[in-house]
C-alpha cells in the first residue's frame, strides 16, 4: 500500500470533467508537495494516512468552464487524509481515496484511486454521477 501512496503523491495534480445540466467544467486539483513528508498511519479496515499541511501551501482547485470562464479556489487544510473505503468490494476497485472539503461551497470532493495510483472515480456530496476522470496520456 505504501507504493500506491507514493504513486498518488508523486502526481500532485488530478484532473476531471464535471458535466452538469447547463455546464461543462474541467477541474484540476493541485496538491502541495507531500513526497518525503512525515505522516501518521493507522486504520481499522485498511490504511489511513494523515499528513499535516502547512497553511502557506494550500490545495488549489482550478475550474475552467466550456464558456471560457475560470476560477481558482484555495483550500487551506491543516490535515489531509488519504484512506481506504469502508466497503471491501469498493476497496478492491479503489483501495485509497482522499476527501477535499470546499467549505466556501458547502461541498466536498472525493478522489478515488485505483491500484495503479490513477484517478478512477470522483464524487461529491452534492452530485455523484456527472464526474469523469481525465486520464493523462504519455
Amino acid at each position: 500500500m505504501e507504493n500506491l501512496l507514493a504513486k498518488i503523491l508523486e502526481k500532485k495534480q488530478f484532473k476531471f470533467r464535471y458535466r452538469g445540466v447547463l455546464s461543462d467544467h474541467e477541474v484540476s486539483i493541485h496538491l502541495p508537495d507531500l513526497t518525503g513528508k512525515e505522516y501518521n498511519t493507522w486504520g481499522d479496515w485498511g490504511p489511513m494516512y494523515q499528513f499535516k499541511l502547512n497553511s502557506d501551501y494550500p490545495i488549489s482547485i482550478e475550474i475552467n468552464s466550456q464558456t471560457g470562464l475560470s476560477e481558482t479556489l484555495r483550500v487551506h487544510l491543516s490535515i489531509l487524509r488519504i484512506e481506504s473505503p469502508m466497503s471491501a468490494t469498493e476497496r478492491e476497485e479503489y483501495p485509497l481515496f482522499m476527501t477535499i472539503p470546499i467549505e466556501d461551497r458547502n461541498s466536498k470532493i472525493e478522489l478515488y484511486f485505483n491500484r495503479y495510483g490513477e484517478l478512477g472515480d470522483v464524487r461529491s456530496r452534492l452530485d455523484t454521477k456527472n464526474f469523469e476522470p481525465i486520464r493523462e496520456t504519455l
